[in-house]
């Protein structure tokens, strides 16, 4: 409070003010000044009222909510917002705006996210995120980017939605700083979706920009914890940089059959930019048989799909992968990998032996380098592994 030279009070400082600083208005379009509240005669507690419900609705909602004791002891130990962390922030806009196409967020999110068997209840809470189209645009409104912008690192950094949630409330509850109050996992996972949906926005308009003439597609197939992903990029040059855009990484609810991957890209893709097949000039795939079969795999079907011809390239690692693999079938009736491995588990075994020749039989898997490797190591040690196996015929792979 301030007094006059008599000692009589002229002013008192709003003491929300003095400790938390302001809150950002939800529906303002401007930032709220950070100027603290003098009250002056006539002190009337509406002034008061009305002064706290529109700066400071959180805090004096939770301050409403105490007892008179916690009333009296809510403003002890506090510091000065001015001496705060949260006061020295850069300033943000208020609000990020974005309008989305219907069609992204329906066709799109509302479809390919969603397996009809396991999620069928979960299609329409994500889309009542959205709000409503309005004239074929989803208009988004996002009123605290700060919090938007820091759940979506947490994400990106492979936090689920609860942990996002959790470690930007413990921000919050460290730092002070309103931008930060009200995370919930519900409202990481509906982010999550905006950002999906934003981004799906920008590929499209990339693709549909008249300097970008051609792109080529690239899929691959992936397994990670027993569940197959489907991973499909866009290559294409932007302001004359080459570009490499993941354009869905998700889950594969049925078994990646050529069909089932090709219906998932072209949905995709038809969705994103209706003439993508003018602009289409390759397709790079991994070379497994389902991407790459004859009549049946996904690079067929997509070069069955453009406009002009295109370049099909493979991966040469699984390229190789086939070529040894029909190799190794015909040799020793087909048991030539069986019987490799089974010596290979056998000399890892012996610690006697690798103690004296100073290394162990390399690991092998099914790919061709790892074939390779375990091959070479064998006859770069065969003379030892001869007498290893003259001097003690009861140890041999089949026994082991």
């Amino acid at each position: 409070m301030a007094k006059d030279a008599s000692g009589v009070v002229c002013s008192v400082r709003c003491q929300f003010c003095k400790y938390f600083g302001r809150e950002e208005s939800k529906n303002g379009k401007r930032r709220r000044t950070q100027n603290q509240k003098f009250y002056k005669p006539p002190y009337r507690p509406q002034y008061y009222t009305d002064h706290n419900t529109t700066a400071h609705g959180i805090k004096w909602a939770q301050y409403q909510a105490l007892s008179s004791d916690e009333k009296s002891a809510f403003f002890s130990g506090q510091i000065s917002h001015n001496n705060q962390l949260s006061s020295h922030y850069e300033v943000e806009s208020s609000t990020l705006s974005f309008d989305i196409p219907e069609h992204i967020v329906t066709d799109l999110i509302g479809k390919i996210f969603f397996n009809d068997e396991d999620e069928g209840a979960s299609e329409p809470v994500a889309l009542r995120a959205f709000g409503d189209a309005d004239a074929g645009v989803y208009r988004l409104q996002i009123k605290m980017p700060f919090r938007f912008n820091l759940a979506i690192q947490h994400m990106s950094a492979g936090l689920s939605f609860r942990q996002a949630a959790t470690v930007i409330q413990q921000h919050y509850q460290a730092t002070g700083n309103n931008k930060l109050y009200g995370m919930t996992d519900t409202l990481a996972s509906t982010y999550a979706r905006y950002l999906v949906a934003i981004s799906f926005q920008r590929i499209g308009e990339l693709m549909a920009n008249s300097y970008m003439w051609a792109f080529a597609f690239a899929s691959d197939i992936s397994t990670h914890y027993e569940r197959s992903f489907m991973d499909q990029r866009l290559r294409l040059a932007v302001d004359g940089v080459l570009v490499n855009i993941h354009l869905l990484a998700i889950p594969v609810f049925e078994r990646h059959t050529a069909i089932v991957q090709f219906n998932l890209i072209s949905t995709t893709l038809d969705v994103l930019y209706g003439q993508w097949r003018d602009k289409m000039i390759g397709v790079a795939s991994d070379g497994e048989n389902t991407m790459t079969g004859r009549h049946a795999g996904v690079v067929t079907l997509l070069e069955n799909e453009a406009t002009h011809p295109i370049l099909r390239v493979w991966c040469a690692a699984h390229q190789m992968d086939l070529v040894m693999k029909a190799a190794f079938a015909i040799v020793d009736d087909g048991n030539f990998v069986k019987n490799t491995k089974d010596l290979i588990v056998h000399l890892r075994r012996q610690k006697l032996l690798i103690a004296d020749m100073g290394t162990a039989a390399k690991k092998l898997t099914n790919r061709w380098l790892y074939m390779g490797n375990a091959l070479e190591w064998i006859l770069r040690n065969h003379a030892q592994l001869n007498t290893h196996f003259e001097g003690h015929q009861s140890a041999s792979p089949s026994s082991s």
